[in-house]
C-alpha cells in the first residue's frame, strides 16, 4: 500500500508539473505577437511617391488597410484625427503659397519698399506651420496604427525649454568690418515639442541689443543703437549621436521688430521706431544631456536678424 501511495503522489507530481508547463507556454504564445498580423504604414518620401500599406510581409490596398483598422474602432478614430490634420495642413500650404505669390508680386511692383511687408512674412511663417502640421498628423497616424498592433507607441518626448545667450545680436548685418567698439548680445527663450519620428515644432523669441562706435575724428563718434525683438517658428531634427549628446538642425522664418538711433555725441541723427525685417534661420548645434532633465548645447545659425551663435541650457519640462 505504501509503494502505491509513493507511486500515486509521483503521477500526480508529474500531472501537475505538465499541467503547469503547457499553461504558462500557451500563455507565452498568447503574449506573442503574429508578425503576420502587424499593419505597416510608410509615408510618401523621396523614393516614394505615395503612402504604402502592408499587412504582415504583403502589400494590401488602402481599401483593405481601413478595413483592419475598422475592425478596432477607437484605433481608427485616432487615425482619422491624423488625417485630418494632414489634409488641414494641405488647405493651409496652398493658402499660404498664393499669399507668398501674392504678397512678392506687391513687393516687386514697389520701387520704394526696402523689405518685404508683414503679409509676405506672416505668409512663410505659415507655410512653415503647414509643415509642422503635416508632421504632427503622421505621428498621430502612426500611433494609430501602433495601437492596433499593440506594440510599443512612439517614444514620448518631453518638451524642450531652451535658454540661450547669443552674439552677436541681430545677425549677419552687425558683421561690418570697419566697426571701432561693438556691444552686442541677445538673450533667447524657445520651446520644443516633438513631432514625428526625429522631428520637432520650435518657436524662437530673442530679445537684442547692439551699439557700435564709428570714430570720425574731429566730427567725433557716431553711434549707432539697435534694439528689439525676434519670433522665429520652425522645425528641426533631433539625432542621438551617442548616449546623451545630440546633433540639432534648425530650420524657420519669423520677423524681427526693433529700434533705432544713430547720434553722433549726444545729438540724435536718426530716429526710427518698430522698424519691421524678415528673419530667417538655418543653423546646427550640439546637445549635451549630462542628466535626463538638464542639457548643455551650442549652435550656429546662418540668420540675417537673429545671433549668429548661441550657447545656452535646455531642460525637459
Amino acid at each position: 500500500m505504501p509503494k502505491n501511495k509513493h507511486k500515486m503522489k509521483k503521477y500526480i507530481l508529474i500531472i501537475v508539473f505538465t499541467l503547469g508547463y503547457v499553461g504558462v507556454k500557451g500563455q507565452q504564445e498568447s503574449n506573442t505577437i503574429n508578425k503576420d498580423s502587424l499593419l505597416h504604414l510608410k509615408f510618401a518620401s523621396f523614393d516614394k511617391l505615395k503612402k504604402t500599406y502592408s499587412l504582415g510581409e504583403s502589400r494590401i490596398s488602402k481599401t483593405e488597410f481601413n478595413r483592419q483598422l475598422n475592425l478596432k474602432p477607437v484605433v481608427m478614430e485616432k487615425y482619422k484625427k491624423g488625417l485630418m490634420r494632414r489634409k488641414a495642413a494641405a488647405v493651409m500650404a496652398i493658402t499660404a503659397a498664393v499669399s507668398v505669390v501674392y504678397f512678392e508680386n506687391q513687393y516687386s511692383k514697389d520701387e520704394t519698399a526696402i523689405e518685404p511687408s508683414k503679409g509676405m512674412v506672416f505668409s512663410y511663417m505659415a507655410i512653415m506651420g503647414a509643415a509642422m502640421l503635416n508632421m504632427k498628423g503622421k505621428g498621430i497616424m502612426q500611433l494609430g496604427v501602433n495601437e492596433y498592433n499593440s506594440t510599443a507607441v512612439n517614444k514620448e518626448v518631453p518638451i524642450h525649454m531652451n535658454l540661450t545667450l547669443g552674439a552677436p545680436a541681430f545677425g549677419v548685418s552687425n558683421l561690418g568690418e570697419d566697426i571701432d567698439e561693438q556691444e552686442s548680445i541677445a538673450l533667447g527663450l524657445g520651446v520644443e515639442a516633438h513631432l514625428y519620428n526625429h522631428w520637432f515644432a520650435y518657436v524662437d523669441g530673442y530679445l537684442q541689443r547692439s551699439t557700435a562706435r564709428y570714430d570720425l575724428g574731429s566730427l567725433g563718434t557716431l553711434r549707432w543703437e539697435e534694439k528689439g525683438q525676434s519670433l522665429i517658428v520652425g522645425m528641426g531634427l533631433d539625432y542621438e549621436v551617442v548616449k546623451g549628446l545630440h546633433l540639432i538642425g534648425k530650420y524657420g522664418w519669423g520677423i524681427t521688430s526693433e529700434d533705432v538711433v544713430v547720434s553722433i555725441g549726444y545729438s540724435p541723427l536718426i530716429k526710427e521706431e518698430d522698424v519691421i525685417w524678415q528673419a530667417g534661420q538655418l543653423g546646427v548645434g550640439m546637445r549635451y544631456f549630462a542628466t535626463n532633465h538638464l542639457a548643455v548645447g551650442a549652435n550656429a545659425s546662418l540668420a540675417p536678424t537673429t545671433p549668429l551663435f548661441n550657447f545656452g541650457l535646455t531642460v525637459l519640462l
